[in-house]
């Protein structure tokens, strides 16, 4: 599997490691090879993607409060957890050492948790009240996006893959996020071994024209074909990949894939 860019700290979703990374770390994977065809880095980093949406909604003064919210969200789920052994009585503790824990709790308005199921819980809250009080804003259908990625990384499956469909339903038909989020909805069908079902998603995700995305896209399917114990098929879309897209950037994990099947 590619590699993965791992928060400080953070929880892995309780998926096999060598098969499923997070939504959010695909979509840097994915989005920073073209970075320069479509204009921007989006999602080359979460720092990055925020700082689009950010940038672009404060030009418009009325939605404000929906991005301020929207970047408060992510960066809870980005903030480390609370150490793991966190003494029971703080008043046997000295001064010094209990305003460091209580710093530790909230810092630049980011609340800390204990436990990574408790901020997903926090920020899914924070996101749904984007899209209850802020609807018409630009970042509600973001945050939408966002959720899904949570309730992916969650090993939520069934619920990320209804965040996915609910953002491509909204989203209008030239977002740069679609593509994201139609992988989401691939790799959730395929978290939860409905292979058939995933396939068909990514061959629907191949580009009529153009390379966007299709090294992605094919490579994503070889691994499913991989798991469906078709080794032939899955060697040939690796194959192809090199052969089409010789200066992808997942050439070292198409190697490393073609050399598991036996392939050269």
């Amino acid at each position: 599997m590619a590699n993965k860019y791992t928060r400080k700290g953070r929880q892995q979703a309780p998926v096999a490691e060598d098969e499923f990374v997070s939504f959010w770390t695909r979509a840097y994977e994915a989005l920073l090879p073209h970075a320069s065809r479509i204009g921007i880095g989006l999602l080359a980093a979460v720092v990055v993607m925020i700082g689009f949406w950010v940038g672009a909604s404060l030009r418009d003064r009325g939605r404000e409060d929906a991005t301020e919210l929207f970047g408060r969200a992510v960066k809870t789920y980005e903030a480390d957890l609370l150490p793991a052994e966190q003494p029971k009585d703080q008043k046997d503790q000295p001064k010094d050492q209990k305003d460091v824990a209580k710093d530790e709790e909230s810092s630049d308005d980011v609340k800390r948790f204990k436990t990574a199921d408790e901020r997903a819980q926090a920020v899914i809250a924070m996101l749904d009240e984007i899209r209850a009080k802020h609807r018409f804003a630009r970042a509600a259908k973001e945050a939408e996006l966002f959720k899904a990625g949570v309730l992916y990384d969650q090993g939520k499956f069934a619920e990320a893959e209804a965040a996915y469909r609910k953002f491509l339903d909204e989203a209008p038909a030239d977002h740069a996020m679609r593509a994201i989020a139609r992988e989401g909805v691939g790799l959730a069908l395929e978290s939860e071994n409905k292979l058939d079902a995933a396939l068909d998603e990514y061959k629907q995700m191949e580009p009529k024209t153009g390379d966007f995305f299709r090294d992605r896209v094919l490579l994503d399917e070889a691994r499913v074909l991989t798991k469906k114990g078709d080794k032939a098929g899955a060697e040939k879309t690796l194959k192809d990949i090199l052969a089409k897209s010789p200066t992808t950037s997942l050439r070292e994990e198409i190697q490393s894939r073609l050399t598991e099947l036996g392939g050269t």
